[in-house]
């Protein structure tokens, strides 16, 4: 076996850490297939992406790897023994290779640097620039310095005291999208946003494709637990900013993929990877595209359906054209936000109504429901179960996952900010014509519990505020329905020792003497009465 090619000022003691984020590493992957032509030399610097490398060997491509961790290196050499594969050991500052037909820098600029070297921004595109041919393609990931999981997250872009090297670079950074696309200088550049963040992203989404139509393949990259507070709910942020028209601009990460040379003038067809990030064995990469018809999905792969656990996926399913119209989880969150009880009410209406005239209603949750204008559709019909619920069941379930939503997210809505997710599941039952009792909301909960376990999302989500923003919202709210509760019994209180002095100055006056003179004997002698009676 060949010895890895040493370029200088290796870290010798390092291996970069794991993604510490669920979801499917495919999806950017399977972003790369299609963006780049393969064939000729291909550059990874920075990162060690096996199942890309091995699918590009497989198609004539001769791989140069480039990682600084020396451990990091040694493990990649033994990997790839025997195919096509060079090795190299250093940082990007010290790399004099040149002549490669695409570099992919997918790591991250901070995977290029060294102790000795902090290359800034300008200075590590300069670089791989100069690595690249002339006509050469660079694809590379970039951190957003302001997105929103900087935003929403207190951790994001603080290092951590038990770090042995920091993650960020030293000298100047990207400022902007702006910015990234000006010290680029490369032709037809296309650029994506990465979500939820640079480590193991589930959405990949062409700009041009960052619009509330996708919104919730977007939002849905994002699982949270108890043990990682947030500033405010992430899946808001975004949704607002896609609304606004900054989804790329505020995206946690970006993707450019453009060459040198003189541009094409094509205009690219906009394209969206991405899958809800299930366990692995669930995981199906989806590719869309838009046409003058919308937007259409297909599986990447082979449709291999998937089983386990009494739950399946049917990859085949996804392939198609795209529900166009908002979630009907979106509709209710604007309607409960404007106090729209009629809209709340008709749609809920309708959604029962719908869940009773189908089969497959495992997946039939309001966050995976389109409402197009015309029906209700789902926007990932894969899903199936071997013990299908009723619609009765499914419609509880799917109206405590949105009690839950409210709650994490202290959303403005119409009812009481005290009352229990239960209740407000209850609630929301009522209101779409369902009447259903505790039991039947334990019931959903320990299914939705079992659901989740199987799937690999998270279980026990908390209903508290998950964001600090969200937790004042939610005192404040608190606080000021207290106050109205203490001012109410204030008030009650004054109005019972008011009618109390009535009560005993009416006792003292004329006229109440007058009357017990007078029904005196009368009560006397029913009292008399009822004695003999007895």
């Amino acid at each position: 076996m060949d010895a890895v090619n040493l370029a200088g000022e290796e870290m010798l003691d390092w291996t970069e850490p794991p993604a510490d984020r669920p979801g499917s590493t495919a999806v950017l992957s399977q972003a790369i297939r299609d963006l780049i032509t393969p064939g000729g030399r291909v550059l990874f610097a920075g990162n060690d992406d096996e199942e890309l490398i091995r699918s590009l060997v497989a198609t004539g491509t001769h791989v140069d790897l480039l990682l600084r961790g020396h451990t990091d290196a040694e493990t990649a050499q033994t990997a790839y023994a025997g195919l096509p594969v060079t090795v190299h050991n250093g940082s990007l500052n010290m790399f004099g290779e040149t002549g490669y037909d695409a570099v992919l820098a997918l790591g991250g600029i901070a995977r290029l640097n060294t102790p000795e070297h902090v290359l800034s921004w300008p200075d590590a595109v300069a670089a791989l620039r100069r690595t690249l041919r002339p006509g050469g393609t660079l694809a590379v990931v970039v951190a957003n310095p302001f997105g929103v999981d900087r935003i929403a997250d207190p951790r994001s872009g603080v290092r951590a005291s038990n770090d042995d090297w920091p993650t960020g670079t030293a000298s100047r950074p990207v400022t902007g999208l702006g910015d990234a696309l000006a010290t680029l200088d490369l032709a037809d550049v296309r650029t994506l946003g990465l979500f939820p963040g640079l480590d193991a992203p589930t959405a990949v989404v062409e700009r041009a494709a960052l619009t509330e139509e996708l919104s919730g393949l977007i939002t849905s990259a994002w699982t949270w637990s108890p043990d990682h507070p947030v500033v405010t709910d992430p899946r808001r942020l975004v949704r607002d900013a896609i609304r606004a028209g900054l989804g790329c601009e505020l995206a946690p990460a970006w993707l450019f993929v453009g060459h040198t040379g003189t541009p094409t003038g094509s205009a690219p067809v906009a394209t969206a990877y991405a899958d809800r990030p299930f366990a692995p064995d669930f995981a199906v990469v989806q590719v869309l595209r838009a046409d003058a018809d919308g937007w259409h999905r297909e599986p990447a792969g082979e449709p291999v359906q998937r089983t386990k656990n009494g739950f399946t996926r049917s990859p085949e399913l996804l392939a198609g054209r795209v529900s166009a119209g908002p979630l009907a989880e979106d509709v209710l969150l604007d309607a409960c936000g404007q106090h729209d009880l009629a809209t709340v009410r008709t749609l809920l209406t309708r959604y029962v109504a719908w869940l009773r005239t189908r089969d497959g209603r495992i997946g039939a949750t309001l966050d995976n429901v389109v409402d197009t204008g015309d029906g209700l559709e789902l926007f990932d019909p894969s899903w199936a179960s071997t013990t299908e619920p009723t619609a009765e069941t499914a419609a509880t379930r799917a109206f405590l996952r949105f009690a839950q939503r409210l709650r994490s997210g202290a959303y403005e809505n119409p009812w009481p900010v005290g009352v229990s997710v239960e209740r407000l599941t209850i609630t929301l039952a009522a209101t779409a014509g369902l009447t259903i009792t505790p039991d039947d909301v334990r019931a959903a909960a320990d299914l939705d519990a079992e659901i989740a376990a199987a799937l690999g999302e998270p279980t026990g989500e908390s209903t508290a505020p998950e964001g600090q923003r969200e937790a004042l919202a939610t005192v404040a709210r608190l606080t000021t329905a207290l106050a109205e509760a203490q001012a109410q019994a204030t008030f009650l209180e004054e109005l019972v020792a008011k009618r109390d002095r009535q009560l005993a100055d009416l006792r003292r006056s004329v006229t109440f003497m007058i009357g017990r003179v007078v029904t005196g004997p009368l009560s006397a002698l029913r009292k008399a009465r009822r004695r003999l009676r007895r």
